[in-house]
Protein backbone atom coordinates (compact mmCIF):
# COMPACT_ATOMS: atom_id res chain seq x y z
CA UNK A 1 0.00 0.00 0.00
CA UNK A 2 1.63 3.54 -0.59
CA UNK A 3 1.26 6.23 1.42
CA UNK A 4 -0.41 9.25 -0.82
CA UNK A 5 0.64 12.08 1.53
CA UNK A 6 2.65 14.99 -0.33
CA UNK A 7 5.76 15.83 0.12
CA UNK A 8 6.29 18.65 2.46
CA UNK A 9 6.07 21.99 1.03
CA UNK A 10 9.81 23.72 -0.04
CA UNK A 11 11.11 25.56 2.02
CA UNK A 12 13.29 27.94 -0.63
CA UNK A 13 12.18 30.27 -3.06
CA UNK A 14 9.68 33.24 -2.06
CA UNK A 15 8.02 30.92 0.84
CA UNK A 16 10.41 32.18 3.10
CA UNK A 17 9.05 35.79 2.44
CA UNK A 18 6.80 35.86 5.30
CA UNK A 19 3.55 34.26 3.24
CA UNK A 20 2.13 31.20 4.55
CA UNK A 21 0.18 29.59 1.92
CA UNK A 22 1.34 27.68 -0.85
CA UNK A 23 -0.25 28.87 -4.52
CA UNK A 24 0.05 26.62 -7.92
CA UNK A 25 -1.78 29.15 -10.85
CA UNK A 26 -4.20 27.42 -13.55
CA UNK A 27 -2.83 27.97 -16.92
CA UNK A 28 -5.87 29.80 -17.35
CA UNK A 29 -4.47 32.42 -14.82
CA UNK A 30 -1.23 33.25 -16.72
CA UNK A 31 -3.41 33.62 -19.46
CA UNK A 32 -5.95 35.84 -18.45
CA UNK A 33 -3.08 37.86 -16.22
CA UNK A 34 -0.90 38.29 -19.49
CA UNK A 35 -4.70 39.57 -21.43
CA UNK A 36 -5.71 42.23 -19.08
CA UNK A 37 -3.29 44.16 -16.37
CA UNK A 38 -5.95 45.47 -14.75
CA UNK A 39 -7.84 42.54 -14.01
CA UNK A 40 -7.24 40.08 -10.57
CA UNK A 41 -5.13 37.35 -12.35
CA UNK A 42 -2.54 40.27 -13.66
CA UNK A 43 -2.47 41.40 -9.82
CA UNK A 44 -2.09 37.68 -8.52
CA UNK A 45 1.50 37.28 -11.34
CA UNK A 46 2.40 40.65 -10.02
CA UNK A 47 2.37 39.57 -6.50
CA UNK A 48 3.94 36.14 -7.53
CA UNK A 49 6.75 37.99 -9.11
CA UNK A 50 7.46 40.38 -6.52
CA UNK A 51 7.91 37.31 -3.94
CA UNK A 52 4.71 38.65 -2.02
CA UNK A 53 3.05 35.35 -2.73
CA UNK A 54 4.03 31.92 -2.95
CA UNK A 55 4.03 29.89 -5.85
CA UNK A 56 4.84 26.46 -7.06
CA UNK A 57 4.91 25.02 -10.93
CA UNK A 58 6.16 21.59 -11.99
CA UNK A 59 8.26 21.47 -15.69
CA UNK A 60 5.31 20.11 -17.32
CA UNK A 61 3.20 22.64 -16.04
CA UNK A 62 5.74 25.65 -16.71
CA UNK A 63 5.65 23.96 -21.01
CA UNK A 64 1.69 23.76 -20.76
CA UNK A 65 2.22 27.72 -19.85
CA UNK A 66 4.49 28.36 -22.77
CA UNK A 67 2.58 26.60 -25.24
CA UNK A 68 -1.05 28.17 -24.33
CA UNK A 69 0.41 31.67 -23.54
CA UNK A 70 2.25 31.79 -27.16
CA UNK A 71 -1.07 30.60 -29.14
CA UNK A 72 -1.53 33.34 -31.68
CA UNK A 73 -4.98 34.49 -30.67
CA UNK A 74 -3.33 34.77 -27.18
CA UNK A 75 -0.53 36.61 -28.16
CA UNK A 76 -3.10 39.01 -30.48
CA UNK A 77 -5.26 39.72 -27.24
CA UNK A 78 -2.24 40.84 -25.16
CA UNK A 79 -0.80 43.07 -26.96
CA UNK A 80 2.94 41.46 -26.58
CA UNK A 81 5.34 39.95 -28.61
CA UNK A 82 6.60 36.28 -28.25
CA UNK A 83 9.70 37.84 -26.61
CA UNK A 84 7.68 39.81 -23.95
CA UNK A 85 5.64 37.26 -23.24
CA UNK A 86 8.77 34.65 -22.86
CA UNK A 87 10.47 37.05 -20.11
CA UNK A 88 7.33 37.36 -18.36
CA UNK A 89 7.64 33.12 -18.23
CA UNK A 90 11.06 33.33 -17.50
CA UNK A 91 10.53 35.59 -14.57
CA UNK A 92 7.78 33.49 -13.21
CA UNK A 93 9.56 30.90 -13.25
CA UNK A 94 12.76 32.00 -11.69
CA UNK A 95 10.09 33.28 -8.95
CA UNK A 96 8.02 30.32 -8.64
CA UNK A 97 9.77 27.04 -6.57
CA UNK A 98 9.86 24.11 -7.92
CA UNK A 99 7.06 21.18 -7.86
CA UNK A 100 9.25 18.00 -8.71
CA UNK A 101 6.73 15.78 -9.21
CA UNK A 102 7.27 12.64 -6.50
CA UNK A 103 3.65 10.93 -7.00
CA UNK A 104 2.17 10.93 -10.22
CA UNK A 105 -1.84 11.11 -10.52
CA UNK A 106 -2.91 10.92 -13.92
CA UNK A 107 -5.86 11.07 -14.70
CA UNK A 108 -7.54 12.56 -12.19
CA UNK A 109 -10.32 15.31 -14.61
CA UNK A 110 -11.52 15.08 -18.13
CA UNK A 111 -9.09 17.77 -18.99
CA UNK A 112 -4.85 16.62 -18.99
CA UNK A 113 -3.92 20.43 -18.56
CA UNK A 114 -5.91 20.36 -14.91
CA UNK A 115 -4.49 16.96 -14.05
CA UNK A 116 -1.37 19.15 -15.12
CA UNK A 117 -2.62 21.71 -12.24
CA UNK A 118 -3.55 19.47 -10.17
CA UNK A 119 -0.32 17.29 -10.00
CA UNK A 120 1.99 20.00 -9.39
CA UNK A 121 -0.26 21.49 -6.57
CA UNK A 122 -0.03 18.01 -4.88
CA UNK A 123 3.57 17.76 -5.05
CA UNK A 124 4.18 21.13 -3.82
CA UNK A 125 2.27 20.06 -1.04
CA UNK A 126 0.32 23.65 -2.46
CA UNK A 127 -2.71 24.77 -0.15
CA UNK A 128 -4.96 26.70 -3.20
CA UNK A 129 -4.69 26.19 -6.91
CA UNK A 130 -5.82 29.52 -8.17
CA UNK A 131 -8.16 29.45 -11.31
CA UNK A 132 -10.29 31.35 -13.15
CA UNK A 133 -12.50 28.01 -13.67
CA UNK A 134 -12.96 26.08 -10.44
CA UNK A 135 -15.59 23.83 -11.70
CA UNK A 136 -13.05 22.04 -13.71
CA UNK A 137 -10.98 21.85 -10.43
CA UNK A 138 -12.34 21.58 -7.19
CA UNK A 139 -13.51 17.67 -7.07
CA UNK A 140 -10.26 16.60 -7.71
CA UNK A 141 -8.30 19.35 -5.62
CA UNK A 142 -10.81 18.41 -2.65
CA UNK A 143 -10.08 14.93 -2.86
CA UNK A 144 -6.70 15.41 -2.44
CA UNK A 145 -7.21 18.32 0.56
CA UNK A 146 -6.18 21.60 -1.92
CA UNK A 147 -8.70 24.38 -1.95
CA UNK A 148 -9.13 26.52 -5.23
CA UNK A 149 -9.81 29.83 -5.65
CA UNK A 150 -10.39 32.80 -7.83
CA UNK A 151 -8.16 35.28 -8.38
CA UNK A 152 -10.20 38.30 -7.07
CA UNK A 153 -11.67 35.90 -3.76
CA UNK A 154 -7.90 35.23 -3.04
CA UNK A 155 -7.20 39.19 -3.32
CA UNK A 156 -10.13 39.62 -1.33
CA UNK A 157 -9.04 36.73 1.47
CA UNK A 158 -5.58 38.50 1.25
CA UNK A 159 -7.07 41.98 2.46
CA UNK A 160 -9.11 41.09 5.18
CA UNK A 161 -6.41 39.02 6.60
Amino acid sequence: KSDCTPPPASTGGNRRKGTSMRLVLDTNVVVSGLRSRTGASAEILRRVLSGELAASASTALLLEYEAVTMRPEHLKASGLSGGEVQDVLDALSAAMDAAPIHWRLRPVSPDAGDDLVIEAAFNAGADIVVTVNERDLEKACAALGIRTMRPSVLLASLKSE
